[in-house]
């Protein structure tokens, strides 16, 4: 008999669907000044992949500095 639980293994990291599900549904919901922030240290790619694609998208990116990210 183990006296310790198994090691628990890192939380999944979100990917590119989890952020377009997100957006997607605060933007759709939100229908004036619709802003959403995300945490870029939970997700897979990079804050510069995000910021990149974020605004080849069309969104206004900011990155506030304290590792969040708010679209526009």
């Amino acid at each position: 008999m183990n006296k310790l639980s198994p090691k628990p293994t890192p939380t999944k990291k979100y990917t590119w669907w989890d952020l377009e599900q997100y957006l997607n549904m605060s933007f759709s919901t939100q229908h004036v000044d619709p802003k959403a922030s995300i945490d870029y240290r939970n997700y897979e790619m990079s804050k510069e992949e995000i910021i990149l694609e974020g605004t080849k998208a069309g969104y206004k990116v900011t990155d506030n500095g304290n590792g969040y990210l708010t679209f526009e």
